[in-house]
Formats: C-alpha cells, structure tokens, sequence
C-alpha cells in the first residue's frame, strides 16, 4: 500500500508537470519558421513534452505489477479492485504511449525519436498483455 500511495502521488505530479512542459511546445509552434534557433526549440520542447507522458508510462507499468500482487495476495472480496485497476492502467498506457508518439513524429533528431517509440511499443506490448491476463485471472475466478 506505500507504494501505492508513492505511485498516486507521483502520478498527481504528472498532471502538473505535463501543463508544464506542454506550454513552451505550444509557444514554440507559434514562432515563425524560419526564426533563428527555431529546429532547436522545438527539439528542447518536444523532448520535453514527451517526457511526462513517458513517466507516466513506466508508473502506469510499476502499477500493473502492483495490481498482479493485489490480485494474488488480497482478499476474495477485494479482487474485483485489481481488475478494475489493471483495466484502468491499461488505458492510461495506452493514452500515454500515444502522447509520447505525437511528440516524437515531430523530432528532428530521429535516432532519439525512434529509440523512444521502441521503448513505448516494449512496455506497451508486455504491460498491456499483463494487465490483460491479471484482468482475465480475476474475471474467472469471480
């Protein structure tokens, strides 16, 4: 339950630090193309703004294990919880996989962008087929 609590409140940072970094990208799109400095803004910004999403993607992973414990080690009552947060967690992957992706398609710098997309594709592939089997590991034993 700590780190439950740990991961609530890092996850609440997320919200904070997202509006954050996404305000200079959305200056930054405004600046005229051809504006001295302009590629390298952008970079700094979209780096920046795929950051939070990314966070909150590997959180959303150490959750879906924390679900698995619960699942295992909780009360029959209190099961029907952790597949309610293993489906939840398995949306917030997924919409942060795709937040990430809307900033990389955009980075000039491809080498860090497709390094990045294979990171997200990873934890989604592997996170997504465990919340799935700790989702469906509660459902029949319901």
């Amino acid at each position: 339950m700590d780190e439950a609590e740990k991961l609530r409140e890092a996850l609440l940072q997320c919200i904070e630090d997202d509006a954050t970094a996404f305000e200079p990208l959305s200056k930054a799109y405004s600046l005229p193309k051809d504006a001295e400095g302009r590629d390298e803004i952008m970079e700094k910004c979209l780096r920046d703004a795929a950051s939070v999403p990314f966070k909150i993607l590997k959180l959303a992973c150490i959750a879906v294990d924390l679900q698995r414990d619960f699942a295992d080690k909780g009360s029959t009552l209190m099961i029907s919880d952790a597949a309610t947060g293993v489906a939840m967690l398995e949306g917030a992957i997924k919409g942060a996989a795709v937040n990430v992706r809307i900033n990389t398609k955009s980075m000039k710098d491809r080498e860090y962008a497709e390094n990045l997309d294979r990171q997200v594709d990873e934890m989604v592939e592997e996170y997504t087929t465990k919340a799935k089997a700790i989702y469906d590991d509660v459902w029949n034993r319901l």
